[in-house]
């Protein structure tokens, strides 16, 4: 989906019914933009009722979103590119969940940004966010 629909939509109060799953960050190889993408498809095998929004920019940000056409997921997933304060704070507003997939992190802002928001914040094991996770008694993923 192009960049601007995600963000002509963050005007209004809840643009989309399903739950919506956030990951914000730099979309390069660290980050692990391609697992998140794998992840939405067998989310939406099982439950159709989500939506997903990749935010930030990066040398991987336009294969993702030809990663999600291949996917069969385009029509699920959102790639508004870089999200200034404003509209970051109201991304975490319309946030069911945060996820960060990162292979190798260790420390992110984004995830502390959701947890003080108040959001379920999922991690994989090995990025640094998994301490606050199981310290904040939150979600963490394998």
């Amino acid at each position: 989906m192009p960049a601007a629909s995600f963000s002509h939509t963050l005007h209004h109060a809840r643009p989309f019914s399903e739950k919506i799953v956030s990951f914000v960050s730099r979309i390069t190889y660290q980050k692990n933009p391609e697992n998140f993408l794998y992840a939405e498809k067998r989310i939406l095998e099982k439950d159709p009722h989500f939506r997903f929004v990749m935010a930030g920019n990066g040398e991987l940000r336009d294969k993702m979103i030809q990663k999600a056409a291949m996917l069969g997921i385009s029509a699920k997933v959102h790639f508004p590119g870089f999200v200034d304060l404003p509209h970051l704070l109201h991304l975490f507003s319309l946030t069911d969940v945060y996820v960060m997939p990162s292979v190798s992190e260790p420390f992110g802002i984004s995830p502390l940004e959701a947890i003080k928001a108040g959001y379920s914040f999922a991690a994989i094991r090995c990025t640094g966010g998994t301490k606050i996770c199981l310290k904040g008694g939150l979600v963490e993923c394998r």
